[in-house]
């Protein structure tokens, strides 16, 4: 604390267990000390999730440690005046009178409104720890700043729809067949960055291929079998075209998949909705066993139908797999290729060497059970995202593992953590996967989609009925709330290794933001 004296050094030639905090991925490292001076840092040999890889900022965390302009006790600003060219003022005090302030602080936000509490971090050991404080004080205003731009929408509904999880990971392990949409999985980037790396490469090895689609010659594309250019935000056209050839000219996909793990086989009138049983308002499905409807969650050991027109108590009726295949008409190659500029013939070949490599695996044994192999991919993250209707462009792409049955089996895409241990995910209305997330108010889910309600958030979250977050939206909320009837006004922000000025938007719009919070607590380890 503000008087302690520091301990001494100790002494000796020895390594010490750790982890990397330089990104969220927090990678197994050991640093190397000697007389209490860290001379190396490097990665722990087998060790998960990086098996003993560090990549160049891992390394550079030696730098971070040693930096001289390192901030390494609590500063508080006594010029009053915010803006770019004027001097914090800053004045070096106590840890006991920093803590004093910032429970005065805390008090006092909480006796007005805890709402008006924003904490703010992606710091991978604050995260949590951030969450709960923030859950335990009573705001809902927890942000991950950029996070919430670079992934956030395009993604982790998508995931949770599909698979009941945050997100999704590739079985590189299994996986002969991988197609990339504007990400860098496997090339240091995204969850698990170094010991994805791995597994790619030796998936490489093993003689998987790599296609990367993407508008400019990345460094995944640069070192895939095949780069397929496409015009900026048009991957859900490529992959609608995509679907359509496999299904309706190569009759190319997992219908026993489909017919036991989606709604396609759910009876649809010609108003667009359901066939519902009456009474129960369940969804129908048509038994060609016993020639007669039954409620979707009756369907163990019947005879579904995937396809067909039928006549239900008068009413006309398709199964939903027959206005899925009749809207995927609208995309033939020749019109997805003047939409996206990839040729026709390129979709084409690119539709059949995914739909064979996926359905061309039969089953597997792993541990004792036979699973199905489905060993092609597709996926997408940032570059999908940062597209008007990024959600609807990762649906489309992940409808391409669906369609082949590619999903939470061997080879395939897997959920990433979708159970515990504190819940799992469920059958909800009309059989979808309903996931919540009990442990913080910070974090919805998409399914089942909320009403659009009043506004209890600064990042107005309330007005987006299926998204996870609103994380670009948290600066409307602070310069405009009482027009989107925010009953509060923001009166400190708690944010833990984050810069807004340079990784949100406009930085004179994130400075007039800031300017309206009274009070601002910086965990920082060097001026910003």
């Amino acid at each position: 604390m503000g008087t302690a004296q520091r301990p001494a050094k100790p002494s000796g030639d020895f390594w010490v267990p750790t982890s990397c905090d330089m990104c969220y991925n927090a990678c197994s490292v050991r640093a190397h000390v000697v007389d209490g001076t860290v001379i190396k840092i490097e990665g722990i040999p087998d060790a998960p999730p990086n098996y003993g890889k560090v990549c160049a900022k891992g390394n550079a965390g030696l730098m971070n440690l040693y930096n001289p302009s390192r901030i390494t006790r609590p500063l508080l600003r006594t010029n009053p005046k915010k803006g770019f060219d004027e001097d914090p003022g800053w004045k070096e005090i106590s840890f006991e009178e920093a803590m004093d302030l910032i429970t005065e602080k805390l008090k006092e936000v909480r006796a007005k409104d805890p709402r008006s509490l924003i904490g703010a971090t992606f710091d991978g050991h604050s995260f949590l720890p951030m969450w709960a404080f923030l859950t335990g004080f009573g705001s809902p205003n927890f942000t991950t700043v950029s996070a919430g731009f670079f992934c956030g929408n395009g993604v982790h509904p998508v995931a949770y729809i599909v698979t009941g999880s945050n997100d999704f990971h590739p079985d590189l392990k299994h996986c002969r067949y991988m197609i990339q949409f504007g990400t860098h999985y496997g090339f240091v980037s995204q969850c698990m960055a170094m010991g994805l790396a791995q597994d790619l490469s030796e998936a490489r090895d093993r003689g998987m291929r790599l296609v990367v689609v993407d508008p400019v010659l990345s460094t995944p594309a640069s070192q895939a079998d095949e780069w397929v250019p496409i015009r900026p935000g048009t991957d859900a056209a490529l992959a609608l075209s995509m679907m359509h050839v496999l299904i309706n000219e190569l009759d190319l996909y997992d219908a026993e998949y489909l017919r036991c793990y989606t709604n396609l086989p759910y009876l649809v009138g010609e108003d667009g909705r359901y066939i519902r049983e009456e009474g129960t308002g369940k969804p129908l499905m048509f038994d060609r066993q016993t020639d007669r409807t039954i409620p979707y969650d009756t369907a163990n050991g019947a005879d579904i139908s995937l396809e067909g027109s039928y006549t239900i108590c008068g009413r006309r009726a398709k199964t939903a797999f027959d206005l899925f295949r009749e809207n995927l008409r609208r995309y033939p190659p020749e019109e997805a290729s003047e939409i996206t500029t990839v040729p026709a013939k390129v979709i084409r070949r690119l539709a059949r060497e995914f739909g064979k490599a996926a359905l061309q695996g039969g089953t597997i044994e792993l541990d004792g059970h036979t699973l199905p192999l489905r060993p092609a991919m597709a996926t997408w993250y940032r570059g999908v995202s940062a597209h008007k209707h990024g959600m609807l462009n990762g649906l489309a792409l992940a409808q391409l593992n669906i369609v082949v049955g590619a999903v939470d089996v061997p080879g395939g895409i897997l959920n990433a953590a979708a159970a515990g241990p504190g819940w799992f995910p469920k059958a909800g209305y009309d059989g979808y996967i309903a996931s919540e997330n009990p442990f913080t108010p910070h974090h919805h889910s998409p399914n089942p989609p909320f009403r659009i309600d009043k506004v209890n958030t600064l990042e107005l979250v309330e007005l987006f009925p299926v998204s996870v977050y609103a994380r670009a939206m948290l600066w409307l909320g602070i310069l405009h709330g009482e027009e989107f009837g925010v009953p509060y006004k923001p009166e400190m922000l708690i944010q833990c290794r984050t810069n807004f000025m340079a990784t949100t938007a406009d930085p004179e719009t994130m400075g007039e933001a800031l300017k309206r919070i009274p009070f601002v607590l910086c965990f920082a380890d060097h001026h910003n």
